[in-house]
This record gives structure tokens, sequence and C-alpha cells, in this order.
């Protein structure tokens, strides 16, 4: 179950279903809106099997309007063996709909950022106690999230977490000449507040200032509410020449830009109204291309890299530890080709998508109410 489907910025969606699919498993998608793929997303083809339950209720819609127009169209989750809810919210429409239809299948919800991040900065976890009780499993991406909602009355031993993977058949390593010059940095994300590109910013415009001759270029692939203070804020640093702002690019270039990059930036922040990030799978995609990835201290992050070791991470909010560590590696080309092969080995352990996806299949089947066989899904995000 999710809102809008298929949806750019969530692809891991389309991949579970995708993945599951493969496996046997009759899934069927539940959504607010169909929406129509772009950027040249080199995979939607598999939508063409997919029949969408749903497309109904405006995006706008209050509240408690929403909710009542679930209670009367509940009847046709009973044909399924299970519920995947993709998001809190959605989990949480699902459950109060459960609440007032006994007999409906089991819900396993995923939670994956500001469902938690944003919902907890606002005081407001406790609104998922229906959730809570009525759901089979509840998925976080990352511990620190597990933890949130275990203290906001999840059950613990109902809240396990479920990382996100990458399919590593579209993921090649490749090797780079780390003596090479200029060293290419490359950023991939939307511009908010909480990917932090303004401390990236911030951090070379420092790099600059302390090696003057080190030769560099930054890309920045992505766009945003924030797209037009970080052209502000280039043009009047000292690094206006060596960054280059691409906007949203196809992702058949995105994946050229992130084979040739050295080191890839995201150096995440808690933005003010609390947002966080899971674990970006943006950082997965370069460890795994064998970019070394450079980020923060921030949620989920130290789960998917170890400083120094598979990767480098610096205090949220501190352009100048950020710098350190460039001027560092800068200076180590050894270092960083350990560095790379050390990330793309975490991921092939930890985060490959077919072994994070057995996971979620034995969650899905022990949650079902028919675990011996191939679980009709309806998956939500």
């Amino acid at each position: 179950m999710v809102d809008a489907f298929p949806k750019l910025s969530e692809t891991f969606v389309l991949d579970q279903v995708e993945g599951l699919r493969r496996r046997g498993h009759r899934v069927e998608v539940l959504c607010n809106r169909v929406t129509v793929p772009g950027c040249g997303r080199p995979h939607w083809g598999p939508l063409s099997g997919l029949r969408p339950l749903l497309s109904r209720l405006p995006l706008r819609a209050g509240h408690r309007f929403r909710r009542a127009l679930d209670r009367l169209d509940g009847s046709f989750l009973s044909e399924f063996d299970v519920v995947l809810a993709h998001f809190g919210y959605e989990g949480a429409r699902i459950a109060d709909l459960a609440a007032h239809r006994p007999g409906l299948p089991p819900l396993v919800t995923i939670y994956h950022g500001h469902d938690v991040a944003t919902v907890h900065h606002d005081g407001g976890l406790s609104l998922y106690g229906t959730l809570f009780r009525e759901g089979a499993a509840h998925l976080p991406v990352n511990d620190r999230f597990r933890g949130m909602l275990v203290e906001a009355g999840a059950p613990r031993a109902r809240t396990r977490v479920n990382h996100m993977g990458i399919d590593l058949s579209r993921f090649r390593f490749a090797a780079r000449d780390w003596t090479a010059r200029p060293l290419r940095l490359l950023s991939v994300c939307r511009l908010t507040e909480k990917k932090g590109i303004g401390d990236a910013i911030a951090a070379l415009d420092i790099l600059q200032k302390e090696l003057p001759d080190l030769d560099w270029s930054y890309d920045i692939v992505g766009g945003g509410e924030l797209a037009a203070r970080l052209r502000m804020q280039v043009r009047e640093s000292s690094v206006s020449r060596r960054i280059t702002f691409h906007g949203p690019l196809p992702h058949r270039e995105v994946h050229r830009l992130l084979t040739r990059c050295h080191l890839f930036l995201l150096p995440s922040v808690v933005a003010g109204n609390g947002d966080a990030e899971g674990i970006p799978v943006s950082l997965m995609e370069a460890m795994a291309t064998g970019a070394v990835a450079v980020s923060t201290y921030h949620s989920g992050i130290p789960e998917l890299m170890e400083n120094g070791v598979s990767g480098l991470l610096a205090p949220e909010r501190d352009p100048r530890a950020l710098a350190s560590l460039l001027r560092g590696v800068a200076a180590d080309p050894k270092g960083l080709a350990l560095m790379a092969r050390r990330g793309r080995a975490t991921i092939e352990t930890g985060f490959d998508a077919q072994r994070q996806l057995d996971l979620l299949e034995a969650e899905l089947r022990l949650a079902s109410r028919r675990p011996d066989r191939a679980a009709p899904c309806l998956a939500r995000a």
C-alpha cells in the first residue's frame, strides 16, 4: 500500500514488487494516485502487469474524510493473505480500518524516515497507537527508528529492523585511479535541508582556501526547494568555478557520473522540522560502484559505514570537520582504494536487495494467514 505509485524517489517500492512477483507471489498495489514515471528510469516495464486497485482519494482531503472512505472500502482486502504498507501513516490507515473490520489480513508496516523522525519531532508517534496494536510486524529501516518506535509503544518483539538494499547487478564495481586529478566529487539528491548540501559547499570552500593547489570538481545532481539558495551560496564562495549544478538527470547519466566520481558527498543533517534519513539508498549505490562515501553521524548512516574503514563520517553541521576529512583522503590514494573495496563488500554482505528481500519475505510469511504458500500481498507506499 502506497500513496503514489510508481514514484521516482521511491523506487525501492517498485523493486520490492518486482522481486516478490519474480518469487511467485501475487502482488497487487493499492495507491491513492497513479503517477507517470520520468527521467528515463530503465525498468518501469514490469508495471504493465500490475493493476492498481485504488486511485480515488484526493491528496489534500481531510484526514477524517480519508479515514471514513477507507472504512467503506476495506472489504476487498479480505482476499489477501497479508498487507504490506510502506510508511507509518499508510500503515495507520489500514490499522484504523482493521480496528473497525475484524478479519482483515495481517498488516506489516515498513517505516522509512520522515514517518518516524518528523512525527517523533512533533511529539506524535502516539498517533500510531492503533497501528502498534493491530500490526503484525513493524519494520523500521534502521535501529535508531526501532528505538523511537519501541519507546512510543510499538511491541518490542514485533519491531525488527529491515534494511533497504540495492540490486547489485545494476551497480557494478568500477575501479578508480585514485591519483588522477581532478578529484571528482558528486552528490545526487533532492536539494532539501536534511541532505546537508550547504555544508558540503561550505566544506569545499574551506578546503579550497587550505589547499589552493588541489585540483577537484564537484557535481550536484537533483532539484528541490533549496536549489536557488545553494546556487547563491556557490556564487558567493571561492569555489564557483569548480561546482556544477545539473538539476535532475536521466538515470543513465546519473549512473555515468556515479561510476567516474571518486567521492560521493551526502552530509545529512536533522532538518528543522525533525526530518531525518533512514539509510540513504544513494550512499549504497555509490559504495557499490566503488566510490568512497562521505557522510555524517546521522540517523542510520553509521549502520551502513564505519568511519575510516568503509567510508568517511563527520559530525552533523560541521563543515570544518568535513573539510578535514576531505583534506586527509586527498593525500591518501592507497587508503581510498582500500576503503572503496571495503565499501563494496559492505553492500554485498549487508545491503544486497536479494538478501534483504529474503528477510522481508520471511516476515511476510510469518505474518501471513497462509504461510505455507506464495502469499498474495498488497503493497502500499
